[in-house]
């Protein structure tokens, strides 16, 4: 975790820098799968000197893989319900 996050940091301070195509995978606010109450998802993003400039879509995947997929997206719905509901009962 901590090689992550330092690498993690090295990218953002690269991004703030200016540097073009810097890329790494994250957990985001993200729009991929809010039509189905999920507002979170782990994605590859790119990141600009603002923060988060662009949210790249999972691209083609197998059957195989989209029934992975959905199972992963219904527990990831239970599991950012239960922490929105923890933040809010401990602010």
């Amino acid at each position: 975790m901590a090689m992550a996050g330092a690498r993690f940091a090295e990218s953002l301070l690269k991004a703030a820098k200016g540097q073009k195509g810097v890329i790494e995978p994250t957990f985001v606010d993200s729009p991929l799968y809010k039509d189905q109450g999920i507002d979170f998802f782990a994605s590859k993003v790119e990141l600009g000197p603002k923060g988060v400039e662009k949210i790249m879509e999972v691209g083609k995947i197998s059957e195989h893989e989209q029934g992975l997929l959905d199972a992963c997206l219904k527990d990831l719905k239970g599991n950012i319900a239960k922490g929105v509901k923890f933040v809010k009962e401990n602010p």
